[in-house]
């Protein structure tokens, strides 16, 4: 996390557990819908990520938040913020998928 203010408070809120949980704004550039027999599951393949972020009362209850680290900048492809944003939305369409085999 950076070493700003809003991140200490992020950081104590989610140590505290008043912050446990995700929200993701999305929309689906792939998907396939296929029928188990009991019901039509869709499954996104891909994503188009607007928004990932740090809740008290996540829509889906198994959208959980953490904390954790990131490799240093320039150990990857990307800048920084590149290499962030490929670990969000990566880390949304596993957790997407997640949720939708619970459903």
């Amino acid at each position: 996390m950076p070493s700003t203010a809003t991140a200490d408070e992020v950081v104590a809120l989610l140590e505290r557990g008043d912050l446990a949980a995700s929200s993701f704004a999305f929309r689906a550039e792939r998907q396939r819908f296929r029928d188990d027999g009991t019901r039509t599951i869709r499954e996104i393949l891909g994503v188009e990520l607007f928004d990932c972020s740090v809740v008290a009362s996540p829509a889906y209850p198994a959208a959980s938040a953490g904390l954790g680290s990131f490799p240093p900048a320039g150990r990857g492809r990307g800048t920084e913020s590149e290499e962030v944003a490929a670990v969000a939305a990566a880390e949304a369409r596993a957790r997407l998928l997640e949720l939708q085999e619970k459903a």
